[in-house]
């Protein structure tokens, strides 16, 4: 069965460390009790004891091997106190150029939905133009099948016409009329 509660682990003391006067000083003041309680609080040092309480942290902070990390700390106070303001002003740049790249990020999130909203747009109306070209296309198609029916009728008619025509010169009149060569170009069908 999993737990549902999250695991908080010890706060390392080394971030509440104190400088005063050029030393490193053991200072709880900004620690508060509830977390010493809980999730407790962990010293660097090279002690065996992962984590404290208000009552025990105290105790240690008075051994051998606790003061000796704490004077190791304080020969490097200076590097210390000045990688710490360089950490700080790079943190801090960081964090400016974090929003510059945020509003960036932003302003082009913006763009790209402004971009997709014109691309269906276009689309849309791309789509649009096909089915209005597709529509001309059918009612042209429509209308010269009609044409060419209408055509062929005529085409049809006509020879009809001039066979009538033929026969009835030929008995009638006694002529006869000779074969014409745009009888089989009028041919349309």
């Amino acid at each position: 069965m999993m737990s549902t509660a999250l695991s908080r682990t010890p706060i390392n003391y080394s971030d509440y460390i104190v400088s005063r006067d050029g030393r490193f000083v053991d200072d709880v003041t900004s620690i508060s009790a509830a977390s010493f309680h809980s999730p407790g609080v962990k010293c660097p040092c090279p002690c065996q004891y992962t984590s404290y309480n208000k009552a025990t942290f105290p105790q240690h902070c008075k051994t051998k091997k606790h003061k000796k990390w704490l004077n190791e700390l304080c020969e490097k106070h200076d590097g210390i106190i000045r990688e710490s303001i360089d950490r700080g002003k790079e943190i801090k740049d960081l964090r400016i150029r974090m929003e510059k790249l945020e509003r960036e990020n932003k302003r082009l999130k913006k763009d790209a939905a402004t971009h997709d909203e014109e691309k269906r747009a276009q689309s849309n109306n791309y789509e649009e133009r096909i089915e209005e070209l597709e529509a001309e296309r059918n009612g042209a198609k429509e209308a010269y099948e009609s044409v060419l029916g209408e055509y062929n009728k005529v085409v049809r008619e006509r020879r009809m016409w001039v066979s009538w025509f033929k026969i009835g010169a030929s008995e009638i009149m006694d002529w006869e009329v000779p074969a014409d060569d745009g009888d089989s170009a009028d041919d349309g069908e």
